[in-house]
């Protein structure tokens, strides 16, 4: 009798374990489709209203409700900058962040609010053709090196591509519940990011201004969690010229963006520029003439 009654006792906890089961998963599905229902609303309230501070107050709710992911740029890595000039170019600072008080919105994808940031590529290919360059054209292509250990944020890349891309680092800082929204929310910035023309350009700049300013990371590769090394962080996002370019690499370019204040406390540093003039430009080339390069650059002056 006594093992009928404990079988018969095992069945009923077991069935409401079974129960209980089921009732946490729904709870879960349905914590999902809500979650899921409120960023597509405020996807809605974004596109609809004529309202800076409210697509600012919505666009930080996006960004709040997914991990904010890093890679660590560290001293081994060079990017590369190009910019339109009128001459060879005598001061560094004139091939750096453009003056605050020239900056607009919307001029860049990640200047805002009059504050001006520093844009570049971690291939040259991606960098040159990122300014749409034209026949005639004077151009100056920069090679600067990372000086200082500093914590990129990254954005508009699904959980896939964060592990094709930067050696898993996807599987280990987003959960298997959060892949959906975060997959959905990144392929609408990689969007906005993305697009060729300037009609996203005040949205991109508020996300820049909140990873910018907002300190908080989440654990990288290997769950240790990664501290920013400097007072202002770094943006990463994938860049919209690698399609033009004739890189040999079979990876996506990735942009890096600094902070002005970055690049004024020698996070990076110029190290080599090209100068020349645009010759024939095709889809995934690109000629110079003319060429010359630097012999040194010194204290900011630029010596060829």
């Amino acid at each position: 009798m006594a093992g009928l009654y404990y079988a018969k006792h095992n069945k009923r906890v077991q069935s409401d374990l079974r129960q209980l089961t089921r009732a946490l998963a729904y709870s879960q599905t349905m914590k999902k489709l809500s979650k899921k229902k409120e960023v597509r609303d405020n996807i809605k309230k974004i596109d609809r209203s004529q309202s800076s501070d409210l697509k600012k107050q919505y666009l930080f709710e996006l960004i709040n409700s997914i991990p904010h992911i890093a890679r660590v740029v560290t001293t081994d890595q060079y990017v590369y900058r190009a910019n339109k000039v009128e001459e060879k170019p005598s001061d560094v600072s004139r091939i750096s962040y453009p003056p605050k008080e020239i900056v607009k919105i919307p001029q860049g994808r990640c200047n805002y609010n009059g504050n001006s940031v520093f844009y570049c590529s971690v291939d040259p290919s991606a960098a040159l053709f990122e300014i749409n360059p034209r026949e005639g054209d004077l151009i100056a292509l920069s090679k600067w090196k990372v000086e200082q250990r500093v914590s990129a944020k990254i954005i508009g890349y699904t959980k896939a591509e964060l592990n094709s891309e930067f050696n898993g680092v996807g599987e280990k800082s987003i959960s298997t519940s959060d892949i959906g929204l975060y997959d959905y929310i990144n392929k609408y910035f990689d969007s906005w990011f993305r697009s060729p023309t300037e009609h996203f350009y005040e949205l991109t700049s508020i996300v820049s201004e909140k990873l910018l300013n907002d300190g908080s990371l989440e654990p990288g590769p290997g769950g240790n969690q990664i501290e920013p090394v400097h007072d202002n962080i770094a943006i990463l996002y994938p860049s919209i010229a690698w399609d033009k370019s004739d890189s040999k690499s079979n990876k996506p370019a990735h942009n890096i963006v600094f902070s002005q204040k970055a690049i004024d406390d020698g996070v990076v540093s110029a190290v080599e520029i090209v100068f020349g003039d645009i010759g024939r430009v095709e889809k995934g080339s690109v000629t110079f003439n003319n060429t010359i390069k630097t012999t040194d650059i010194s204290d900011s002056q630029i010596n060829w």
